[in-house]
């Protein structure tokens, strides 16, 4: 077993409200990226993060349904509403998620 894999068991248990600081900060990171010259580091960049947010809208959908990842949305949207688009954006497919 990975260490993602360690990560992604532990997540398990989580509530809705513990998801938030990662995503976010997964977000933050993501649109930090952009900044940078190197294409293929922008694109790499995007593929990480999003495979990241991804697994844990997947991880949140299987314990706590479509109902759990639109609290998580909506505490996102709050704080930004760029975030949140793109996190509609990652999200899209997951489980009853469609941006």
């Amino acid at each position: 077993m990975n260490l993602m894999d360690i990560l992604n068991k532990k997540k398990e248990r989580w509530s809705p409200d513990q998801f938030v600081k990662p995503i976010e900060k997964h977000l933050l990171e993501l649109e930090q990226k952009f900044e940078s010259k190197n294409l293929k580091r922008i694109q790499e960049s995007i593929s990480y993060y999003s495979r990241l947010i991804r697994a844990d809208g997947e991880i949140l959908h299987r314990n706590h349904g479509l109902d759990g990842m639109q609290h998580v949305y909506r505490l996102i949207l709050d704080a930004s509403g760029v975030a949140a688009r793109n996190l509609s954006t990652i999200w899209d497919g997951v489980g009853d998620w469609s941006d």
